[in-house]
């Protein structure tokens, strides 16, 4: 290997970083297209379209809004303090529920992380 490029992976596994396979990353983004949300001014639903569950999902809530993630078996999540809804595990062909106690901007639909 060239001492450049060995000098540079040398400089990215000194940081503080979470580095994972490329492969991981292509199968967790194609799990990620089966998984869509949809909105109006007052829900937002988590829709889990792939016949297996999926792991570890992150909403991102606006931070003057207010809400409850309710799921079939009637549990309610809440945000955390950096305004974020972790949902462990979405089963098989799951939908899950957000309903907002105020109006939210249908401009400005909630995100995904993955």
């Amino acid at each position: 290997m060239r001492s450049a490029i060995s000098n540079r992976l040398e400089y990215l596994v000194s940081k503080d970083g979470w580095f994972v396979p490329a492969g991981q990353i292509l199968d967790r983004y194609e799990v990620m297209n089966q998984v869509f949300l949809s909105y109006n001014e007052h829900w937002l639903k988590v829709i889990n379209n792939n016949p297996f569950p999926v792991e570890g999902v992150t909403l991102l809530v606006p931070q003057d809004q207010r809400c409850d993630l309710v799921t079939k078996s009637g549990v309610k999540l809440k945000p955390n303090q950096d305004n974020e809804i972790v949902i462990d595990r979405l089963s098989p062909f799951e939908t899950l529920s957000i309903l907002f106690q105020a109006r939210i901007n249908p401009k400005r639909p909630q995100e995904i992380l993955f």
